[in-house]
Formats: C-alpha cells, sequence, structure tokens
C-alpha cells in the first residue's frame, strides 16, 4: 500500500492543480474564446494596431493544456501594418487556458516585413504554415516549419531563428499561385499550369541543379513538369537559377540574375583592337566578383563602340544599339540612330539585337559557324535574362527571350563570332581573369 500510495500522491496533485487551474481562470482577464476566431481576430488587430481577419490565422500544434497556459501558443496571422495596403504575417504567442479560451495574447513580431509584397492566405496542416506572397515582379509561396511551442514561446522575438522559413518562387509571367499544405507535402499550383508537389520532410526532396554563392543561403534550383521555381533562404541577398526552354528540337538554356543586387562593370578584352593598357581587377576586386558573362571582341570590319570607367576604348557609331549601364545598377537600351555620349557614372557597349519590339530581328534568323551562342536581356523588373545554345543561329535564343516578353535582347557577340559563355562563382565553371573578350562583371 505504500508503493501504490506514493505514486498516487503526484497523480492527485496533478488533478488538484488542473481543477485549480479551472477554477481560477474564467475569472481572469479572459481576451475570447479560441473558438471565436472573430474575438481573436479583434485581439491581435489590437496589438498591431491593425485590421486581422479571422481566416488569417493559424495556429502551431499544441504542446499540451499545462504549455500552452504556462508558455504560450504560436499563432500566425496576416495584417497590415498601416491598416491599408500590402500585408506582414505576424508571430505571436498566445496563452491559452485549460477550457480553450486565449487568456493574453505577446507582442507579436513580424516576420516577413515586406512593405511592397502582399503575404496572405495562410494555411496550416498543423506542423506546418504556408501562405501566398504577391508582388509587381513576382508571385510566391513562404513555407513555415513550426519551432516546438516551448522554445518558440520562450525566446522572443517569434523570427527566423525559431520559425524556419522557405520560399518558392515563380519566375514566370504568372497572374497567381494557389497553395494546397497537405499532412505531407506543399502542392502549388502556378496559373494554369500543372501542379508542383513537394515532399514536407525533408523538404526539399528533389533537386535538379544548386547554384552557391558564397555569402548567400542558397539551397537549389527546382524544376518539375516545365515549371521552374526557386527554393532559397529567405535572407539569400544575391540570386541565380537556370532552367531550360525547347523551341522545336532545339534545348536553350536560360539563367535569370537578380541584377540589383550586384555592381555590374564592363571589362574591355584583352583582343580588343584598341592601343593601350587595359582594366586590371585587383585580387580583392576579383573575390567579389560573382558573375562574369562574355560580350565577344569586335572586328576591323564591325567595329562595335566600347566605352567604361569614364575612357572611351572604340568610337561609337550611330548605326548600332548600344548597351547602358547607370551607376553600375540600371540597364537600359539607346537605340541605333542615337549618339551615345559616355557619362562618368555610365558604361556603353554596343551589341547587336536579336530582338526588336519583341520579335526576332533579321540579324537573328541568318545563318553563320556552329558555335555557342548567347543573347541578354533586361528586363524593367531588374532581372537580367540571358539564353545559351549550341547552334548556327541565334533565332532558338531570339523566340525563347520574346515568348519571355523581351522587347529587346542583345546578341552577345561583338563581330567576332566567339563562344558565349557565363560563368558564375561557386559553380563548375567560376569566373578567371583576364579575358580575351570584352566581359560583363557583376560583383557583390
Amino acid at each position: 500500500m505504500k508503493g501504490r500510495r506514493g505514486l498516487l500522491l503526484p497523480k492527485a496533485c496533478v488533478v488538484g492543480f488542473a481543477a485549480l487551474l479551472a477554477a481560477w481562470a474564467p475569472r481572469a482577464g479572459v481576451v475570447g474564446a479560441s473558438a471565436d476566431l472573430s474575438a481573436l481576430a479583434l485581439s491581435l488587430g489590437e496589438a498591431v494596431s491593425a485590421k486581422v481577419e479571422r481566416d488569417e490565422i493559424v495556429w502551431a500544434p499544441s504542446s499540451g493544456a499545462l504549455g500552452d497556459y504556462l508558455f504560450g501558443r504560436v499563432v500566425l496571422f496576416a495584417a497590415s501594418p498601416g491598416h491599408e495596403g500590402p500585408r506582414d504575417v505576424f508571430a505571436t504567442c498566445a496563452r491559452v487556458l485549460p477550457d480553450g479560451r486565449v487568456r493574453s495574447v505577446g507582442t507579436p513580431a513580424n516576420i516577413t516585413e515586406s512593405p511592397h509584397e502582399d503575404d496572405a492566405h495562410l494555411l496550416s496542416n498543423g506542423t506546418h504554415a504556408a501562405f501566398v506572397i504577391t508582388g509587381e515582379q513576382v508571385v510566391a509561396t513562404r513555407l513555415v516549419r513550426f519551432a516546438s511551442a516551448l522554445l518558440a514561446c520562450s525566446v522572443p522575438p517569434y523570427s527566423l531563428k525559431v520559425l524556419d522559413q522557405y520560399r518558392v518562387s515563380f519566375r514566370l509571367q504568372v497572374e497567381e499561385v494557389t497553395a494546397q499544405l497537405l499532412p505531407h507535402e506543399l502542392r502549388l499550383k502556378a496559373g494554369d499550369g500543372p501542379a508542383l508537389e513537394l515532399p514536407l520532410t525533408p523538404f526539399p526532396a528533389r533537386s535538379e541543379e544548386v547554384v552557391e554563392l558564397p555569402g548567400t543561403r542558397e539551397k537549389a534550383v527546382l524544376k518539375a513538369l516545365g515549371i521552374p521555381v526557386l527554393l532559397s533562404d529567405p535572407r539569400a541577398k544575391a540570386r541565380v537559377w537556370k532552367r531550360t526552354e525547347q523551341t522545336g528540337a532545339i534545348k536553350v538554356e536560360l539563367t535569370t540574375i537578380d541584377a540589383q543586387t550586384f555592381r555590374w562593370r564592363i571589362l574591355p578584352g584583352i583582343s580588343e583592337p584598341f592601343p593601350g593598357e587595359r582594366v586590371n581587377l585587383t585580387p580583392s576586386e576579383q573575390a567579389r566578383v560573382a558573375v562574369v558573362i562574355t560580350l565577344g571582341r569586335t572586328s576591323v570590319g564591325t567595329r562595335y563602340g566600347l566605352g567604361a570607367s569614364g575612357n572611351t576604348y572604340l568610337p561609337f557609331r550611330v548605326s548600332y544599339p548600344t548597351l547602358k549601364i547607370t551607376d553600375g545598377r540600371r540597364f537600359g537600351l539607346l537605340p541605333a540612330g542615337t549618339r551615345p555620349e559616355l557619362s562618368p557614372n555610365e558604361e556603353l557597349v554596343q551589341l547587336p539585337l536579336v530582338v526588336s519590339f519583341g520579335e526576332p530581328t533579321a540579324m537573328a534568323r541568318s545563318h553563320g559557324t556552329l558555335r555557342e551562342r548567347g543573347a541578354l536581356c533586361a528586363q524593367p523588373g531588374g532581372s537580367l535574362l540571358l539564353a545559351h545554345t549550341h547552334q548556327d543561329s541565334s533565332l532558338a535564343l531570339a523566340q525563347v527571350l520574346a515568348n519571355a516578353r523581351c522587347s529587346a535582347a542583345f546578341d552577345l557577340d561583338r563581330g567576332s563570332q566567339d563562344h558565349a559563355r557565363v560563368f558564375l562563382r561557386g559553380s563548375g565553371t567560376p569566373p578567371a581573369f583576364p579575358y580575351e573578350v570584352s566581359v560583363l562583371v557583376g560583383s557583390d
């Protein structure tokens, strides 16, 4: 009997403690019933001075009645910090009474802080949450893996340190992304395309190609059913990813670069036909180079102009179009018929066009030597789209870039018919200086 009484005593204490909570808690300052999401939405809205809709609230898993009361339970919700405009997703901890009512709500933390993107349509399967991101240049979905309630609610703020987040970005021209969060997978559908299924454990479970840049947290480039997506840590600063398109029987490799995350300059090639010294990068400058895009070299017959770092190396011709880079960030086009004038904050290089006004040019349709060909399109949102293929004409490149809504695209050949290449830091073909041809260089 003595041993049995020793076992019964702790149970009696637990039962008595639970009864004490049940008797005391309803008389405390209760915010609202957890079943009444309208009341909870009102409380969360008051905490962030914004309106919160009841269908934009999701809970993390419970750690049990005692844990939910003592430590709290993680709750995510969407709200607009300024009452109007794009919404952000917030995380906080709510202490829940044994009868299921919410007693108090902690100070919410904004876990997205994306003033130019709308974060909404929250989903949850208990262990994960997901929401859709909509902006001018991207439609995406972010996945959140909940940490344990004990860790999350005892270490504020409830941020990336305790909420593991991954962003899946659809970099095609799609109007919307619909997400379905199932027990073991995240199912995404971009526009009218087929569904993309990503297992939650491990996540990601499939990868096609990894593009790693030092100093970033890029994870992988995924491709399923023809829909390219970029999976990355949301803290990543630099983004470069690839996919393959096909036009007829010809495969074209597309490289998309978030150009605004780099600083760009043009370096004249050793074989460019002009006298004088070439610009050389110091070892520290070379270490910061992430992307190198070859531009070819001009010939005596073509004589394409080139100017960089305030110096005009090869005179510009009015009859050629010109790629312009301003302040190392902004890309532009000077059409043929315009006389380029080099400013100290500009880099100018003349190249032929393979796409003009959204259509392949006659130059793109012409045939020549079988070699690696490339083309470049600067998109309005700040991305560079590169196309490469091994063919005897640039028509396939032009068709793919025109289909990607490029109104203009430059041929990456200044007349000497050199092979077009792109070199990425951290890949199998990293940058290696110097270059015989002129190059476009993107640095951190």
